[in-house]
């Protein structure tokens, strides 16, 4: 009898064999800061410190609200004037920092908005008039109104699309460090100095911690592929690239920057009334003293820095939007209960206040990972700093609505109001047309389908059944930034695709340039290449070789002059069989070793299976294909071993013996079907959670039909982790010039 262990399923997830207890530097709760490179965490180190410091100049302002009113002799309206003015004049300079940022780089567009807010905020406290202080609080707003925009996009690109929610959630709450900093400074002050003068030295505080963040920031550099974005573009910057229309060869950005500037709008009007007006209600309206009003931000501060985090880990694992709108209703429900809690119950406002925080918080957690999928590498700044800044001006309403509303009914009657109205401008994003997460009627998820298949004649089992309930799409902005698959990408041809790919176009390729050959890419180096080449002839469906290139070369002939190394969407890059990064350009992970396999690809048939009246869905809901690990192992070769991946297409029973026959026409790019029907056959339990792409609905009848898939060689690579590879993103291949007729048999 063997004593050979039987080969163990490969996790996904972690890239190893065995389950998720073996732990990966993606694993934990710092797995996301250790998944980051030294470059990538001095930029964390650089954006968390920078918005934390642009949250305590911002609150300098709240917190000495009600001294300022005081020695100005001013009323609500006024004050909230105050807050108004600064989140109005902060978007003008959050659109301007992206452009900025777009154009000289993410590093120096930051510095510039860190010497503006701290300059600016010390001014506010020589202001001799009420009408000096309102101009210097809007010139602060320039620098304020960029830092988060620009430092969000920062850390983006160095994260990777697994990590991005927690990685940026952790960069929102450094917000929440500001805000208990400024708290603390503020009860000492106030305590030792007199109103007159202690509102004046909170804002002169507000320049000492900047000079720190200006010396860390000479340590710190834009990512990669955001610089070679900037040399490449011709567009980089430009508001006119994010207005434009869809036209017969590009998609366009209009549609994305109008409703992501409505997004931004509704939840951006309901957190600064709350961060504006919740001090002055505890202290005009409660009657709290000024330690006591310290003490009840202490709980709330404490649940905003508790929701950035939890909020960045839901991101991750609901999607973007999910989490938005989650904690946009819960925040909602938490302002009603804070602002009616009965008079002398204290005990429960202190209570509430953690909710209260962690609620509102959480939904900005989704923001920076949701905002700067949207937009390609060269107008990434431009567009997250006008959508983002575009909600700020508009949900700046909001404080001076309170502020006027308050004279007559009281802050505690106000706020309830503001929140209700800003809930109608996340409603109004919705009943615009985006709601990107619903599941067109009828749709229902297929599982336990069964299917003979014999030859390419298909007999459907008596017992085919069709269960389970409506699948959810996930956020589309979720790891695919623009999506790719439409009318104008059909028609594009591959030479302007890669045109796209190389200024920072990224998403799924299926459809895109259709006719056309596209292919998985693998690069090795070269003393594992002969394995490479091994395990690709010993498994030819999965791995169906097209082209192979000399050691250190990165071009091919299926394409002139393209760039292996820069015109994909997205590459992955792996170390030890550990995915560390996934970057839109490899020029700098290049090696002069690496020979580089490209593997038909079985987007290609999905042309001539339309043609045929093959539905799409993946197309069709312009998602990613979903693709699974199998328990099906590929034949080992020397020192690669791996299971087989394929990707999964919902058919119609009557489309199947077209679906069938038409790829099997086209053995370059995988053939025929490797099974049909239920997916248990292929060891896989659950169609809804694919372990690469996206999970895709089906209609009642539709049958699950597999194709082996060409991102079997990742697998190979994640399961016997050679010391380095690259290869192409999941679903986001390199198209050739190559017509798909090329490889038809008859």
């Amino acid at each position: 009898m063997s004593t050979t262990p039987p080969p163990q399923a490969l996790n996904p997830k972690t890239g190893r064999t065995g389950g998720d207890g073996e732990r990966t530097a993606g694993d934990g709760a710092f797995g996301w800061l250790r998944a980051l490179d030294p470059r990538g965490r001095r930029a964390f180190a650089g954006a968390f410190g920078g918005y934390a410091l642009d949250s305590y100049d911002y609150f300098t302002l709240p917190l000495s609200m009600v001294a300022l009113a005081a020695y100005f002799g001013l009323d609500s309206g006024q004050t909230g004037l105050l807050t108004t003015v600064t989140l109005v004049v902060s978007a003008v300079g959050g659109a301007v920092a992206g452009v900025v940022a777009d154009r000289v780089g993410r590093v120096r567009a930051l510095i510039i908005t860190v010497t503006t807010y701290a300059v600016f905020t010390v001014a506010c406290g020589f202001a001799p008039t009420y009408e000096t202080l309102l101009v210097f609080r809007a010139l602060q707003g320039l620098g304020f109104g960029g830092e988060w925009a620009v430092g969000a996009i920062l850390v983006a690109e160095y994260a990777s699309a697994r990590h991005r929610g927690r990685t940026l959630g952790a960069v929102q709450s450094s917000w929440a460090v500001g805000w208990a900093l400024a708290a603390v400074v503020y009860t000492v002050v106030f305590s030792v100095a007199g109103d007159d003068l202690a509102w004046r030295v909170m804002f002169w505080t507000g320049a000492l911690p900047a000079l720190l963040v200006l010396w860390l920031r000479r340590r710190v550099h834009d990512a990669p592929e955001a610089t070679a974005a900037r040399e490449r573009s011709t567009e980089r910057g430009s508001f006119a690239a994010i207005f434009k229309p869809g036209t017969a060869t590009s998609p366009g950005l209009l549609r994305t920057t109008v409703f992501a500037g409505l997004l931004s709008t509704g939840v951006q009007g309901g957190y600064y009334t709350l961060a504006t007006w919740v001090p002055t209600y505890l202290k005009s309206e409660r009657g709290l003293s000024v330690v006591g009003t310290g003490s009840y931000l202490t709980f709330l501060i404490s649940g905003a820095f508790a929701g950035y985090l939890t909020g960045g880990y839901l991101t991750d694992r609901l999607g973007r939007r999910r989490n938005i709108w989650l904690f946009a209703l819960l925040s909602a429900v938490c302002v009603v209960a804070y602002a009616n809690i009965p008079s002398g119950a204290n005990t429960l406002l202190l209570v509430l206040g953690f909710p209260l925080g962690f609620c509102m918080s959480a939904i900005f957690s989704g923001f920076g990972s949701y905002l700067s999928e949207l937009y390609p590498t060269a107008v990434r700044g431009t567009g997250q700093g006008f959508t983002y800044n575009t909600g700020r001006a508009v949900g700046a309403v909001f404080p001076t609505l309170v502020g006027f509303l308050a004279d007559s009914w009281g802050v505690g009657g106000a706020l309830p109001g503001a929140a209700g109205a800003a809930g109608d401008a996340r409603e109004g994003t919705r009943m615009s047309g985006r709601d990107i997460t619903a599941t067109p009627p009828g749709a229902t998820a297929v599982t336990g389908t069964t299917i003979d298949v014999t030859g390419t004649t298909p007999v459907i089992g008596t017992g085919t059944t069709v269960t389970g309930s409506a699948a959810r799409l996930p956020d589309v902005a979720q790891d695919r930034p623009v999506a790719l698959v439409d009318e104008h990408a059909r028609a594009w041809t591959p030479r302007a695709a890669r045109r796209r790919f190389r200024e920072g176009l990224t998403g799924p390729t299926a459809g895109v340039a259709a006719g056309h050959t596209q292919v998985n890419m693998i690069s090795v180096p070269a003393d594992w290449a002969y394995d490479m080449l091994l395990f690709c002839q010993r498994n030819p469906k999965p791995c169906p070789v097209l082209d192979v290139t000399d050691a250190g070369s990165f071009t091919t002939p299926l394409a002139a002059g393209a760039d292996l190394r820069t015109d994909l969407p997205r590459y992955r890059v792996w170390r030890d069989g550990e995915l560390v990064e996934e970057p839109t350009d490899v020029r700098g992970h290049w090696r002069a070793d690496l020979v580089t396999f490209l593997i038909g690809c079985s987007f290609t048939f999905e042309w001539a299976l339309a043609s045929a009246g093959v539905p799409i869905r993946h197309v069709e809901q312009g998602r990613n294909v979903p693709m699974y690990v199998t328990s099906r192992q590929c034949r080992p070769a020397g020192r690669l071993r791996g299971p087989m991946v394929v990707s999964m297409r919902p058919v119609p029973p009557e489309h199947l013996s077209a679906a069938i026959r038409e790829s099997s026409l086209l053995p370059a790019v995988h053939g025929a079907p490797v099974h049909c029907g239920d997916p248990a056959g292929l060891g896989i339990a659950d169609l809804a959670r694919p372990d690469f792409g996206d999970p895709v609905t089906a209609e009642p009848d539709d049958i699950p039909v597999f194709w082996a898939c060409g991102v079997t060689p990742q697998a190979a690579v994640m399961a016997s982790r050679p010391p380095f590879a690259l290869t192409h993103a999941p679903g986001q291949m390199f198209l050739t010039d190559a017509r798909d007729e090329q490889y038809r048999v008859a």
